[in-house]
Formats: C-alpha cells, structure tokens, sequence
C-alpha cells in the first residue's frame, strides 16, 4: 500500500507579523494521487490587491483553481477549489486563486477525503459551481503521476463527484412515464473516447438536452451530435401503433470525447433535459472494453444509416474505428516467431501471407510451393491473424515441413490485427529486398509465376507495383487488374476488376499495361516503396479497399501499377475471409477510401482507358457477370 505524503511543518507559524489582517487561507486538502494536492478555502482580497502580510521567503505553489462567492466566511469573501500537482508534500506557501493571494499554513489546515473536501469546501454553493468543481478535479485525470495508480485517483474524484452533484430523478422505464432513457452500452475507445448507444423518448415536450457524465466527473453534452434512428421495438413497448413506430427517430449512437481520461468501468450517468424543464437521468451499464465487440457492434450499426446519408458514419463509425485502431496498432503484437527449415542465405523475395481462421491453406499452398525453386529460395513467411489457434498452427507446421521440406516461417499474433496489420507485422520480420503480399487462397498455376514477377519489376521503369492475372476455378477471370466504378446513384466509388467473369484466355486479358491498382491478393513492390508509402493502412477494417489505397499512394509518388498477366495463378476469393464479415465491413471501407481518394480517383477515371482495356462486344462468359464486374 502507498504511504500517504508527509505532512511538514515549520516548527513556527509560517504567518508572518500582521497576521491580525486576516489573509485568505486553505482551511481543508486532500491527496488524490501521488503530488496530486486538492485545496478548498477562502480569501477575502480583491483580485491583484496587496494580501497585507509579508511573503517573503514562502515559495509560489502553482495551482488550478475556481472562485465562488462564500458569504458566510465574511462579507465580500471569496471561497476557492484548488488543486496542485507535483507537490512533493504539506509545506507553506503562498497560492495564487484568480489573481488573490491566499496562504496554505500546514499548520492551520485540515487534511481530509474527497467526500469532506466536498462537504466543507463547497457548502452551499450553487449547481453551476459544482458541475465547475466536478470538472477541475476531473481535469486531473490527465496529470496523475506515474507512479500512483490510476484506478486510485479515478476513485478518489468519483467520490468527489457523487458528493457535489446536483442528482436529477432516476427515469423510470414505464409505460404511464412520459420521458424514457435507457443506455444499452457505453464502450471504450481509448482511455478519452467512449461509444454510447442506447435510446430516448419523451411524449410530453420535445428533447433539448442530453449530457453524459463520466465516472470521474467530466460532463460532455452531447445534444446536436447524436446519431438518430427508428427503434420499433422501444415504440411497440410504448403503445405506438404499428404502422407508426419506424418513424419516431428514439435510438441513438454518438461518439464522446473527454477532455481527461476516464478509466472506471462503473458510474456512468446520462441526464435527459426537455422544453419544460424537466430533467431525469438514468446510470448506464458497466463500460465494454472489449475492442474486436466493439468494432463488430460500431460497424452494425451502420445498418440504421439510409444510403447516400453519412453522417452517422462520419460523425460516429469513423472516429471510432479510427481510435480503435490506434489501440489496436501492429506494434507490440507479435508473440512468437517460429523458422521450419533452414532459411534461404539472402533471399530476394519475401512472401507474406496472413492467416486468418483457415490454416488448412497452408498445405494447399506447400503443395504447390515444393515444385517451385523460385518460392523455395524465397523468404516465406505466415502470419496467425487468429491467436487462438496457434497451437493448432504449430503442430500443422511442424508436419507439413517434414512432409514438403519448403523452408518457411511462422509470425503469431496475441490479438486479432485484420489484414493490413496482419501484413503490416509479417513485413516488420521480411528479410528480403522485394516483398510479396499473397493471400492464402491463391495458388499457382504453374512454376515460375515469381521470377516473372520480380524479373518484370526489376526491369521496368517507374514500376511501383506488380499484379499477375488471377483466375477462378472454372478458369475465369477474377482480376486482371483494378479500376474504380460510382455505381448509379451512388456517391461512393467501388472497386472493380477488369474483365472479371471473362475466360482466362480473353485477348483483351492477355496485355500487360498499366491499370489505376491492383490487388492485395497477390501484389509485388519493391521493400523501398513499402518503406516510403508507409505500408498497408490500418483504418480500413479487415481487408477491403487496403490494396487500392496503398496504389493510389504509389501512385501518389509518380510510379505505376502494372497488371502482367504472363504470371497466372488461381484465386479462390474470400475463402480467407468470410462472406459475412466482408459485408459488414465494405461500407464503412467504401465510405473511408472515397472520402480519402475522391477527387484523385475522378481524375484517373476520367482519363481515357488502355486500348486493352475497352468493352468486348461478344464476350465469352462462363460464370455469370453484372455490368460492376466488366468493364
């Protein structure tokens, strides 16, 4: 247990002659942290006037402070809330409180708890004065010195809040209740950002307010930045005729930042105001910290936003997704690495495939790898996506080298990083001078697919990026390099694939050239260029639109991206990453990379397409094809 800071004293009264002059003084403080010193008292001189006592030879204590009129102290005076960090211990000194002087004699001082504080320090005061004094010594969140436990502090100032704040009455959930509150969760974002959903209603008078109060004290209103929506369930509990109840907009979803940290899980309050002036609150659930629940519960609630409408998405998801992914940054996540084999000497080549729930490709892919001297020369690494299933990625590596004897390999994680970062952390270990991004469900064609690719790189000016041809199957196309479609009526632009659908032996197919990206699956770049654009980003979320952004980038640079279809390999897309996940994903991936690539994306579009690259008009089509897919 932490021992309290001394309490020193002089050995004499630190007032000097003329003491008779009744300076202002602090009369109560409590230690809320370690050097964190809170202060309440009073002083009864004008701002900037002279106090009428002598300090000299007392040392100035910066402090932060607020000053509220307390009459009961004397006519005209002034109480004040203080508070001091990096305070060593209790000693003499003079503090400045909005310009008055005001003296803290250890020996005339009562040192309490942050409940006493609250009671004496602020007795009879004003609501105002107390939602200020909640948010000074809240404030001190984002001063605690390391050395004193954050979960200690937070304590101390939750008791402080609980005793100044004005309570409003608890809303009850009934039918016969015109007002409704109910928070259905509060999830963390980081220590500052939290996302709240949850519900409201009020049949007698409209809505003007709604404010959150962190456990610590912070109060954040939130009115006017609510994302709202229909909730039938909440007006079907209500009464509100069936046909009624998709209109009234009672759910709600905001992303709050604090101006301090919170880090209590329990406490939460949120205050409900209407036009007559009446006002309930109601506490909300203990606070999620769970981020992969989190990302799923942000990203679902994009289904409450119309298209064409992206204010929930700008306002809520991305901030959130965004702080989220900051908490989930690749740094620091990598738990082992494990080497099957001996490693090839120098390789030039480094092949990063992330793993993500299905390892059995890692077979598939070894099969195939043994008959190519180009990938056993290579620099072959897998990267676990899926933590939980590292023992089970183990004992398959160890056979699968005994069994093929390809040298490779394998980066766990301890958490779940999506597929940029999953790249990201697999590119962090790569020892070559080319990097290969491939996903686990391509497979060659046939042998030599790599040396064409790096050979073409090498060669080519200006060449940023490289993609082969990636077919089904059936044999049919499945990329032949990226371009970007604004479906009718939509604002957002897509990715699309040439060609896709069309049989692997279309001529069109069949031209190297230069297209506006290309994919992830199997993507070719030079280590230097991955250093210079930064990598793959993270704030997409899981992995969709990551690759065409990291063109544009390339792009960016003055370089190219070059679709060479004399390498061919097989894609069987989305075998690694589930359908359903995809499409809870592609929105908000839709919104960001249009919001960030607008105008370049236009442009590029707007510029005539390769001669190779126009419409056929007879196709041949073995699998079927929408007018997104061809282009």
């Amino acid at each position: 247990m932490l021992a309290e800071p001394r309490l020193a004293t002089t050995g004499a009264d630190p007032l000097p002659a003329g003491s008779d002059r009744s300076p202002g003084r602090a009369e109560f403080a409590c230690w809320l942290g370690d050097g964190i010193l809170a202060l309440a008292g009073w002083c009864a001189d004008a701002p900037g006037a002279d106090p009428g006592w002598d300090t000299d030879g007392l040392p100035d204590l910066a402090v932060r402070s607020i000053v509220f009129s307390r009459d009961e102290a004397g006519e005209g005076a002034i109480g004040f809330l203080a508070v001091a960090t990096g305070v060593p211990a209790l000693e003499a000194a003079v503090l400045d409180v909005g310009g008055r002087c005001a003296l803290l004699d250890p020996t005339r001082i009562e040192v309490t708890d942050a409940e006493s504080l609250a009671w004496f320090g602020l007795a009879a005061v004003g609501a105002e004065v107390r939602r200020e004094a909640q948010s000074l010594m809240a404030t001190t969140m984002g001063e605690a010195a390391s050395g004193w436990p954050a979960s200690r502090l937070a304590g101390e100032l939750r008791r402080f809040r609980d005793a100044v704040r004005p309570r409003a009455p608890h809303c009850q959930i009934a039918v016969d209740v015109a007002q409704g509150l109910f928070i259905d969760a509060v999830h963390r974002l980081d220590d500052r950002s939290f996302y709240v959903r949850g519900w409201m209603r009020d049949a007698s008078a409209e809505i003007t307010g709604l404010a959150a109060l962190s456990p610590e004290g912070l109060r954040v209103d939130l009115a006017g930045t609510l994302a709202r929506f229909p909730r039938p369930d909440v007006e079907q509990f209500y009464g509100v005729p069936p046909e009624e109840q998709g209109r009234a907009r009672s759910g709600f979803v905001v992303h709050v930042e604090l101006p301090a940290p919170s880090v209590l899980a329990e406490g939460w309050v949120l205050e409900l105001r209407n036009a007559a002036g009446v006002v309930v609150e109601t506490a909300a659930p203990a606070v999620v910290d769970d981020p992969s629940l989190t990302r799923s519960v942000v990203l679902a609630d994009l289904a409450h936003e119309a298209p064409g409408d992206d204010s929930l998405v700008r306002g809520h998801t991305s901030p959130a997704l965004r702080k989220l992914g900051a908490r989930q940054h690749w740094s620091g996540a990598i738990a082992s690495v494990t080497q099957y084999g001996t490693p090839p000497t120098e390789p030039e080549t480094s092949v990063i495939v992330p793993l993500f729930r299905r390892i059995d490709f890692v077979e598939h892919q070894l099969s195939h790898f043994v008959d190519d001297p180009d990938v056993v020369g290579a620099d072959l690494v897998y990267v676990l996506d899926s933590p939980e299933m590292a023992d089970e990625l183990a004992g398959a590596s160890a056979a699968l080298h005994r069994l093929y004897g390809v040298p490779f390999r394998t980066v766990v994680l301890n958490r779940n990083l999506g597929f940029a970062d999953a790249n990201n952390a697999g590119v962090s270990v790569a020892r070559g001078r080319l990097l290969l991004l491939l996903n686990s469900d391509v497979l060659p064609d046939r042998p030599g697919w790599l040396s064409t690719m790096t050979d073409f790189l090498d060669r080519t000016p200006k060449a940023g990026a490289v993609g082969p041809k990636l077919v089904y199957e059936d044999g049919s196309i499945q990329h032949a390099g990226m371009y970007f479609l604004r479906p009718e009526g939509s604002p957002l632009w897509e990715n699309a694939h040439y060609y896709k659908g069309l049989h692997r032996s279309f001529p069109a197919a069949a031209q190297t050239r230069v297209v506006p990206a290309v994919t992830g699956a199997c993507l070719l770049l030079a280590r230097e260029m991955w250093d210079k654009v930064g990598g793959l980003s993270g704030a997409y979320v899981q992995g969709d639109y990551e690759d065409s952004d990291l063109c544009l980038r390339i792009g960016e640079l003055g370089y190219d991206c070059w679709y060479l279809p004399a390498a061919e390999l097989y894609h069987l897309e989305g075998q690694s990453y589930p359908t359903a996940l995809r499409r809870l994903t592609s929105r908000f991936n839709t919104w960001l990379h249009t919001s960030l690539w607008d105008a370049r994306i236009a442009e590029l579009m707007a510029a005539p397409p390769p001669a190779a690259a126009t419409r056929p008009r007879s196709p041949t089509r073995p699998r079927p094809r929408t007018k997104k897919d061809v282009t």
